[in-house]
């Protein structure tokens, strides 16, 4: 009995604030109140229950992220498309490295032969079938180390046997290829030096008006008995 006296003194001493309240109380008053607590059991919500690394991009709105989300220094290169970030700026210099194998020596340049000595009565031809091919010369170049090459040398004459040779190889390289003979005449005109040349083919001419030097590249270039 004593309680509900109580209670009932209680209830008589709220009426008066609940009749203030109640004068007060607008239709904002209420929504405002009921949109807070509906946001903040929202992130609650939100909070309790997303789990860890549950947001990706399809929970991100575009641009959603920006610079003042991100915690400085923490991207890496690898972040970033390509061309994104500009390229730094040159570095020193490295130390030299070591030297390398030493190469193959080249082969000798034939236009050289234009101003060399040539060997006294020393005579040269060259024959297809046994027929001369164009005039004897006075000296040669043999080159086989990857790859043949052939140069003769002679003063310049009205014999146009060479460059009409040459001149057909630059029209029509594969058709002006020959098989032929060098044979190297010493200065009693007797032979003691031969070559067979396989797929022969001027591919360079010199003159400086007083020599000639053509060069032929060659399949094979074999010496045989003379």
């Amino acid at each position: 009995m004593f309680r509900r006296e109580a209670e009932a003194d209680s209830m008589e001493m709220l009426r008066p604030s609940l009749r203030h309240l109640l004068r007060h109380l607008t239709y904002a008053n209420v929504m405002s109140t009921l949109a807070v607590f509906l946001l903040m059991g929202g992130v609650s919500y939100a909070a309790v229950t997303l789990g860890p690394n549950s947001v990706g991009d399809r929970e991100l709105k575009k641009n959603a992220v920006t610079s003042d989300e991100v915690k400085d220094q923490s991207l890496k290169a690898g972040d970033f498309a390509d061309g994104q970030l500009p390229a730094g700026s040159q570095g020193p210099k490295g130390a030299q490295g070591p030297a390398g194998p030493k190469g193959d020596p080249g082969a000798p340049d034939s236009s050289d032969l234009l101003t060399a000595t040539l060997p006294a009565n020393i005579r040269g031809q060259l024959t297809v079938n046994g027929d001369a091919l164009g005039p004897p010369f006075p000296g040669f170049r043999l080159d086989c180390p990857k790859t043949c090459t052939l140069s003769i040398v002679g003063n310049v004459t009205t014999n146009t046997a060479f460059s009409d040779w040459f001149d057909q190889a630059l029209q029509n390289p594969e058709a002006a290829r020959k098989n032929f003979t060098l044979t190297i005449y010493d200065q009693v005109q007797a032979p003691f030096e031969r070559y067979d040349v396989t797929g022969g083919l001027p591919t360079s001419r010199y003159d400086n008006g007083f020599r000639y030097v053509f060069v032929f590249d060659a399949q094979s270039i074999k010496r045989v008995p003379v």
